[in-house]
């Protein structure tokens, strides 16, 4: 009598079952014709997108290809036969021409591995002109679809390092990444002349090796910059002939300490750890802010405002780009977007909140089109635009969540200070079906308020507040105000302010004027 072990029974059912699940194909030589079709007919569009993958086909798929991005695992992986799925379904609808999607084979995993140097993790692998990038993102369907969809609209020379010629392409940059990484070179002179020592040229390569790593990374962006005037501007370092700089969200721009490889790299990860995106406060710079208010507007969807300080002040920081005793404002703004975040993520779960705006690769035309909507060339600020999605109906169950910056967004007369916005950071809400205003004051406990007064509203427990003249100064500490955008509209015609009285005075002069004499508005 022969006698078969249990646990080998069970390895082999469990070959079988990953033949087909996992994403390196295993057990391939032992399925029949039949159990290919039907493992086919499961995942009808996994073999049009995931197509398998050795080293002589990946070459080839480089010549017919602009773009080869290769899933590579270990044969074991749960995960990769997750990430498998999930692709296979969410780039149905989306899969440009100009981009191959392959799987690794059983037989070609290990070479690949030694080839690109991979660990066992699984590892999402692009191949562009002749060049091998490594996706350093967190393995989840839409970071890997977006990237996916970031690095088809984008030219293959803005990648991994895109070059920056003037002051407005860097602004553009910085609002348009969660993580700006940006290289200040001094190595050569405008007319590319080389102008010092190889310790340059050896910075230079480590910036280029790290951005090959972390290219395909969905929230870090590269560039170069070449402009003295530019670097001055910025406050760099003039003590060194290569510098980088990161800029993100809610925090001071850092410098990397040094430039060599290993600590460019073990920098970049520390920089690139997970903060708020403004995916999910539904920030989208280069568009006009009165622009996407308008739109929420004409949908009738409320409408709520986070109005923090993104961008700490140079002064607030020491030498080395640390925060001084006098900015603990930075840690309050940094936990309100960060509950705000939260708060965003549990609102779409419930159904009450969808981001007004998606990121989707346009066409020239509907760019051009765009642009001329908006009135302006900045509301096409990349490859990859904001198309505002449609909402039916006078009234709908979903608020628009947007984050202003108090730094560089509200003027007098702008459609923020409409809303009550100024200078003092604050959480409001615009209902834009009955134009009632509602401001929750207080900035220091707004982080942990901000759900209760989400709650109320949804509930239609707030009151409308008006400003009275004996309190046209002040902001009042009860739960919550308001004003209508009409009444807003009627003050700010009366005293028309222009930037350069803000840009003089600030917000002091402003509260200093006289509201009895006609001619001024209050700052509450």
């Amino acid at each position: 009598m022969v006698k078969i072990s249990t646990r080998r029974a069970f390895r082999t059912a469990g070959s079988r079952i990953c033949a087909w699940l996992c994403l390196v194909t295993i057990g391939e030589g032992s399925s029949s014709k039949n159990e290919r079709e039907q493992r086919n007919s499961t995942f009808p569009f996994q073999d049009r997108l995931l197509a398998e993958a050795t080293s002589a086909t990946l070459e080839q798929d480089v010549i017919t290809h602009r773009d080869v991005f290769c899933l590579i695992a270990n044969p074991w992986s749960g995960l990769a036969a997750q990430l498998e799925r999930e692709l296979a379904w969410g780039l149905q609808d989306y899969l440009p021409e100009t981009v191959a999607l392959r799987r690794a084979s059983e037989h070609a995993f290990q070479q690949l591995q030694e080839v690109y140097q991979l660990g066992d993790n699984p590892t999402v692998l692009l191949l562009r002109s002749g060049l091998n990038y490594t996706y350093q993102g967190e393995l989840r369907s839409e970071h890997v679809i977006r990237m996916i969809q970031y690095v088809a609209a984008t030219r293959p020379e803005d990648l991994p390092v895109r070059n920056l010629k003037s002051m407005e392409e860097l602004l553009r940059l910085v609002k348009s990444a969660d993580v700006s990484v940006v290289a200040f070179d001094r190595c050569s002179n405008l007319a590319g002349e080389q102008l010092t020592s190889s310790d340059c040229a050896q910075a230079r390569l480590s910036f280029d090796l790290a951005a090959r790593q972390f290219a395909l990374s969905p929230t870090i962006r590269f560039a170069e910059v070449l402009d003295e005037l530019t670097i001055a501007q910025l406050g760099v370092p003039l003590d060194r002939e290569h510098t980088v700089m990161a800029f993100r969200a809610g925090r001071a721009p850092s410098v990397c300490p040094e430039c060599t490889v290993p600590m460019l790299r073990k920098w970049l990860e520390a920089e690139a750890s997970p903060l708020v995106t403004r995916a999910q406060v539904n920030v989208f710079p280069g568009v006009p802010l009165s622009g996407l208010l308008g739109e929420a507007a004409q949908q009738r969807r409320p409408v709520a405002v986070l109005a923090v300080h993104r961008i700490v002040p140079r002064g607030m920081m020491d030498a080395d780009g640390e925060l001084v005793d006098d900015a603990q404002d930075h840690d309050v703004n940094e936990k309100a977007l960060r509950g705000t975040a939260s708060l965003v993520n549990l609102e779409r779960k419930r159904g009450r909140a969808t981001l007004m705006h998606e990121q989707r690769p346009v066409s020239a035309e509907a760019q051009q089109t765009s642009s001329e909507a908006t009135g302006t060339a900045d509301a096409v600020h990349s490859p990859i635009h904001d198309v505002a999605v449609e909402v039916p109906g006078a009234r709908t169950r979903s608020m628009a969540y947007f984050y202003i910056d108090l730094d560089r967004e509200v003027v007098p007369g702008s459609f923020a200070s409409k809303l009550g916005v100024t200078a003092l950071p604050s959480f409001s809400i615009w209902n834009t079906s009955s134009n009632d205003v509602f401001v929750l004051p207080g900035f220091q406990p707004i982080s942990d308020r901000i759900e209760e007064f989400v709650e109320e509203f949804w509930a239609n427990r707030l009151t409308p507040w008006v400003p009275s003249e004996a309190e046209p100064h002040t902001r009042p500490e009860s739960k919550l105000r308001a004003t209508t955008a009409a009444e807003l509209e009627q003050m700010l015609v009366k005293c028309p302010l222009n930037n350069s009285t803000v840009a003089g005075g600030g917000a002091e002069e402003h509260r200093s004027r006289d509201h009895g004499s006609g001619t001024c508005v209050p700052t509450w």
